[in-house]
């Protein structure tokens, strides 16, 4: 068995590499943290700062994304920090000019907001909502560090700027396939004598957020269209429905 000098060790030098004032590296601590086999939940701010980097990076690439990961990453009741989350997303969401978004966090947070923090909120909601694009210089910083030491930095992502035509489908021809008893509908559409092409996309959980939700499958969404029709995948509830 351990000694209480060996754990006490183990659990600072974990504190020291997620909080490092050089650039603290959550990913890293959360790897030890396995490798010691110890519990991620004798580590709650360790946790949090690696929500807080997840969603830096998902606001940065996507506020949607971030807002659609959000349920996973903001847990109120769960854990201390669910109030610092979501004032770290609407700052995020703020300096992203992303209005919409913003709007949807705030209402769907709203009701877990620190009292602390409500009066500031709702004066950043105030300046999203006006005319003035200048806002985000006025949102105070938050310890808002840019964590490419720790994954691919942004701008080498490669990007495309040719744009495919869009096709617009009925609501009729989008098909959400989510149980057994659905799949014959797939099979119906898909295997139709008349379908000669498809397209494919695969929605995938970043693999930051699977380091904290491991009850997640890894593929969330397969997406699969014919010339006229749609058909989407929820995967993680096939997963769940056929105890696959």
């Amino acid at each position: 068995a351990e000694s209480t000098n060996d754990v006490e060790t183990k659990f600072f030098v974990i504190k020291n590499i997620a909080e490092s004032a050089m650039g603290g590296n959550p990913t890293a601590a959360i790897k030890l943290i396995s490798k010691w086999s110890l519990s991620l939940d004798s580590f709650p701010r360790v946790t949090y700062l690696k929500r807080k980097e997840i969603l830096w990076w998902l606001t940065r690439l996507s506020p949607e994304k971030a807002l659609d990961f959000a349920d996973l990453l903001i847990r109120p009741g769960e854990d201390t920090f669910s109030g610092a989350l979501v004032r770290y997303l609407l700052r995020r969401l703020a300096k992203a000019n992303a209005k919409r978004v913003f709007l949807d966090a705030f209402s769907k947070f709203h009701s877990f907001i620190d009292a602390e923090d409500l009066p500031h909120l709702e004066e950043l909601r105030s300046a999203v909502c006006s005319p003035r694009l200048d806002f985000p210089s006025e949102i105070p910083e938050e310890n808002d560090r840019d964590p490419t030491s720790d994954g691919f930095p942004l701008d080498e992502i490669p990007s495309n700027d040719e744009k495919l035509p869009l096709v617009e489908f009925s609501v009729d021809h989008i098909h959400w396939i989510d149980s057994a008893a659905a799949m014959g509908i797939a099979e119906r559409v898909l295997g139709d004598p008349s379908v000669d092409v498809i397209g494919l996309d695969l929605e995938f959980v970043p693999s930051m957020v699977q380091d904290l939700c491991p009850g997640l499958a890894a593929s969330q969404v397969l997406q699969i269209a014919t010339r006229k029709d749609v058909v989407l995948f929820d995967l993680q509830a096939l997963v769940d429905s056929m105890s696959l």
